[in-house]
């Protein structure tokens, strides 16, 4: 599992389920892409990476910050089963990505009954904080489980293993991770302080426990550790074995703290039994050089007989499996090993010769090399493989192939598998006694029925109907990368995601206004993977860039333009596209579109980061960045007048030139603008056209450097001469900024992975850059618990508003403000509200009269007391703030306001004199959104029980026949002097001193205001 976000192609691993190890020290580093969308006139035209670059139109309410209810678009789901074991009683254990199996909780690890039902018998609690992606059976059916996570059911299991009962709960005394070091330095109590990590394990038959990963000491007592490079064996209770000795163990001539382990497997044939090869990040192992490949003795001793030589790129080895017969399998997303071309699999001799006899078809994922992720062994010797591919040897093979003995493909297994846009298939195992296959992965359907990430495939490769699990494995965190909202007000959703309300739909989602899906929009099947970033064309076409290689079963490399109407416009051609990811897109004027990623090359031409598109799609040789930025682009803002784009990242030089993070380019040749001078320290993920000229910049960084260093803690404006701009200043926050919105009145709502006092992953910030409180989220946009992503915790990614002024707000979250909303959310409700009149009645407690806001006035008939006092109680969605209140017209004045930050607001009148009508109001109400004076118009006639306006013969004769009853719910408004206890002849003396009184008219809305 990816841990980090290190190069472009390895921010893409987590999609195409096969991934590399980079240990916990990168954990920081979102993988995930920042999308920003760019706002020309205020109507949004690009989506960059993870941030939205809108203004919004001009409104009368200000934005406030609560969540709209009539806009839920709460039904993304994500999932993904990453390993798979068969017990000897039949029962499936699945282990994985995911917050619910069968619609129970369930938090990435479940079993399931032979039928796919949910086995109740096994409970793992919480589960774990993050995925799992290793998993094995031990004889006595308890589970070691590995690599991803750091909590058990609540309990710390650091770098990521741990053992679970039979039953799924947490077997406390098995801890040994609590002593695997990344540099040696412990507690003062023997606990590791820096814990490595553990990608893989071997259980060897004496019950020992052979680790593997990437960590280089083990922790022995207080003070004291020995070294153990990526190696280590531990008994069966989990203590360290010190018999077990690698010597220097893995080592990498790239430096130190980069070696590691990654995958293992254990031979089982003699002259080789018990000896596990192993992959890695390492060129050496104690002294010896070894290429990435290598074999171990069972005491930890280097095998000099094995001498397999490496793939190529060796990077791309994604996992080991040793067949019946102990030759070895490798496989992964190599082109060839040790010289000989070889497409993601290859098989070696049990001394480690490439096996001349086993070669596969050409693997492809439409244009891309294909990946294989898995592999499983029938009793006939043939080969099942998934992985993320779509052909075979040039026929249609949906991320699961069968092989023959020989690697040729075996014509007899289906084709249909895993679905055309479906990510991939991490999980293969097959069930001894009838030969089907246990699949999982990340995929709604396999052969066209709905199973959501887990499936039983018969030997023939459809689906078996025995084994049905009702829902499947789902309700990982949905990533919303994009938004675009739409002059009809229908809004634009992409990002990673497989369903929509049920529904499988891959990726991308156009919604109606009320957030329900618009089924005229033309997309059915989705994206292969993710979209990143979009732009919406003045014609309404809109360009969408990404990781994705096919739309709807098509090829399309990573950019492509549909219709309004959501059908792929053939007549936009990028031919190959870019080569990796692309995470930010923008146009100009004349409809040229410019992309920015990871990528190197663009439909085989040379183009590092960025390239120019015309407005067919073909390259644009004339803008020439030569050797361009030497890391990812995550953010373009389009040319504006005579200036070029600018473009912000991770980078630090631009065509061999310093260039810190940004830069801006000539928009005809790419040549870098001098007349821009810019730079920041750490990584630029949004970028904005301000009005009038200059750029707000947000991203990770701490400081502006363009000469000496000013401090910009992640959010700053510069001018067009890449100056900064001094009258802009914003707080000092920690994370990243990923989004940009703007207001009509020129206040800036940012979104991104951050967090401070009265924000969370969203707030808005004055023109001059200072923190505005009046924007309140409440708990903001949160994921509780975690996602199960180790990478993707909360965060808002983008932002876009609406020609209403209300604003959509997507991300990685599932809850905003304590209220479910899976990935997007709409802010800027009306401030609707609701008010009573409320009082104290001595000990038999406190009753409200409600207040209509529009209609007859609400009369409040209960005496004020000797100083004629009041409370007025405002009611709304949610927490709010305030700036004042008062009353008009009428007699009496507000003595306090209490209730700021909350959802009620009360308000205390005195001096309130009986025979008039009021209003109270609430001025500057902010939800973090929206901004409005609320008011709610009160009439005061002491004694009209019935509340009709009028005191009558009516009111006396209720008094009456309620005189001695005890005051409560029902007839409290009886006890006219509010006193409590029981309803007495002092009501109705009161009630008829008050006769023949009428309430005045209510004020009209104007006197109102």
């Amino acid at each position: 599992m990816l841990f980090g976000e290190i190069t472009g192609a390895q921010t893409d691993l987590r999609e195409r389920g096969c991934g590399f190890f980079v240990h916990r020290a990168a954990a920081d580093i979102k993988e995930s892409a920042m999308d920003i969308v760019l706002g020309i006139r205020g109507k949004v035209l690009a989506t960059l990476g993870l941030a939205v670059l809108v203004s919004s139109p001009a409104f009368g309410l200000e934005t406030t910050g609560a969540a709209d209810p009539t806009f839920n678009s709460a039904s993304f789901t994500n999932g993904q089963a990453s390993v798979t074991l068969i017990q000897p009683d039949g029962k499936f254990l699945v282990a994985g990505s995911f917050a619910k199996a069968n619609g129970v909780s369930r938090r990435n690890i479940v079993r399931f009954n032979p039928d796919g039902t949910l086995d109740a018998g096994f409970n793992p609690g919480t589960g774990t904080d993050f995925g799992i992606t290793g998993m094995s059976l031990q004889p006595d059916n308890k589970i070691l489980i590995y690599n991803g996570f750091s909590t058990v059911n609540g309990v710390p299991r650091f770098a990521g293993i741990a053992r679970l009962n039979s039953d799924g709960s947490l077997e406390t005394g098995f801890n040994p991770g609590n002593v695997i070091s990344y540099d040696g330095l412990d507690d003062g109590m023997g606990n590791a302080t820096s814990n490595g990590s553990v990608s893989a394990v071997v259980l060897q038959p004496d019950g020992k426990i052979v680790v593997f990963g990437y960590f280089y000491y083990i922790i022995t007592g207080p003070g004291t550790s020995v070294p153990r490079s990526g190696v280590a064996r531990f008994n069966s209770d989990g203590t360290f074995d010190a018999s077990y000795n690698p010597g220097t163990g893995f080592t990498s001539t790239a430096g130190p703290g980069i070696a590691g382990a990654s995958y293992v497997a254990r031979q089982n044939v003699a002259p080789n039994d018990g000896k596990i090869v192993v992959s890695g990040a390492f060129d050496g192992y104690n002294g010896s050089p070894v290429p990435g490949l290598a074999r171990l003795d069972v005491n930890g001793v280097l095998d000099p007989s094995f001498t397999p030589g490496t793939a190529t790129p060796p990077e791309l080895v994604g996992g080991i499996f040793v067949q019946a017969d102990d030759q070895i399998v490798v496989y992964g997303g190599f082109t060839s090993f040790n010289g000989a071309a070889r497409n993601a699999i290859v098989r070696l001799t049990t001394a480690g010769a490439v096996d001349p006899g086993f070669s596969t078809g050409l693997l492809k994922d439409y244009g891309d090399q294909g990946t294989i992720n898995g592999v499983a062994q029938q009793a006939d010797g043939k080969l099942v493989v998934v992985g993320y591919f779509h052909s075979l040897g040039g026929v249609s093979a949906n991320n699961v192939a069968r092989l023959e003995t020989n690697g040729t493909r075996d014509a007899t297994f289906g084709a249909i598998g895993a679905g055309p846009s479906s990510f991939n298939v991490t999980a293969v195992t097959v069930r001894a006694s009838d030969q089907k296959i246990l699949l999982g992965g990340w995929f709604p359907t396999y052969d066209g029925v709905l199973r959501n990430n887990i499936v039983l495939a018969n030997t023939d490769g459809t689906a078996d109907t025995v084994f049905a699990p009702s829902l499947g494995l789902t309700d990982n965190g949905p990533e919303i990368y994009a938004v675009v909202s739409q002059p009809d007000g229908k809004t634009i959703l992409a990002g990673l995601f497989t369903s929509f309300n049920g529904v499988p739909l891959h990726n991308i989602v156009r919604l109606n206004p009320d957030g329900t899906r618009d089924t005229s929009f033309g997309i059915t099947l989705g994206t292969t993977r993710s979209v990143r970033a979009m732009v919406v064309q003045p014609n309404g076409q809109i360009i969408i860039v990404g990781t994705f290689t096919a739309i709807d079963g098509v090829a399309q490399g990573r950019v492509a333009r549909l219709n309004a109407d959501g059908t792929v416009d053939p007549t936009f051609n990028p031919g190959t596209g870019p080569d990796n990811i692309c995470y930010a897109v923008a146009l100009d004027a004349a409809g040229n579109v410019y992309v920015g990623g990871s990528f190197k090359n663009v439909n085989g031409t040379p183009r590092a980061g960025v390239a120019k598109l015309s407005s067919t799609g073909a390259l644009d040789m004339t803008f020439n960045p030569g050797s361009g930025f030497d890391g990812i682009v995550f953010a373009i803002a389009p040319p504006t007048g005579a200036a070029g784009p600018v473009i912000g990242g991770s980078f630090a030089n631009y065509n061999g030139a310093p260039a810190g993070r940004i830069a801006r380019l000539d928009a005809t040749t790419g040549a870098r603008d001098a007349g821009f001078s810019c730079s920041f320290n750490g990584t630029v993920r949004a970028l904005f056209p301000v009005s009038g000229g200059g750029y707000l910049v947000g991203g990770s960084f701490s400081s502006y450097n363009n000469g000496a260093a000013v401090g910009r803690s992640r959010l700053a404006r510069v001018l067009n001469s890449g100056a900064l701009d001094t009258t802009f200043v914003g707080p000092t926050i920690g994370g990243t900024v990923r989004a940009f919105a703007v207001q009509g009145n020129g206040k800036v709502v940012a979104g991104g992975s951050f967090t401070g006092i009265g924000f969370a992953q969203i707030a808005r910030f004055a023109a001059t850059g200072t923190l505005d409180s009046t924007f309140s989220t409440g708990t903001g946009a949160i994921s509780s618990p975690p996602t199960t992503f180790v990478l993707n915790n909360s965060s808002v990614d983008a932002l876009a508003f609406q020609a209403d002024g209300k604003l959509l707000a997507t991300g990685i979250f599932n809850q905003y403000n304590g209220v479910p909303h899976f990935g997007a959310v709409r802010l800027g409700s009306n401030l609707a509200f609701s008010a009573v009149s409320r009082k104290t009645h001595g000990a038999s407690g406190t009753f409200d009269i409600p207040l209509p806001v529009t209609g007859n006035v609400g009369v409040e008939c209960r005496s004020g007391g000797p100083t004629n006092d009041h409370h007025i109680v405002f009611t709304l969605a949610g927490n709010v703030t305030y700036q004042d209140a008062s009353v008009s017209p009428g007699t009496g004045s507000v003595t306090t306001i209490s209730g700021n930050g909350t959802s009620t607001v009360q308000v205390d009148l005195t001096g309130v004199t009986n025979l008039q009508t009021l209003t109270v109001n609430l001025i500057g109400v902010s939800d973090g959104l929206n901004m409005a004076n609320l008011s709610v118009p009160v009439g005061i006639l002491l004694g009209d029980t019935n509340g009709n306006g009028s005191v009558t013969s009516t009111d006396i004769a209720q008094a009456k026949s309620q005189s001695g009853q005890a005051v409560g719910a029902s007839n409290f408004r009886t006890d006219v002097n509010a006193n409590g206890g029981t309803i007495n002849s002092s009501d109705v003396a009161q009630v008829k001193s008050q006769s023949g009184n009428t309430l005045p008219t209510a004020p009209t809305a104007a006197q109102r205001r």
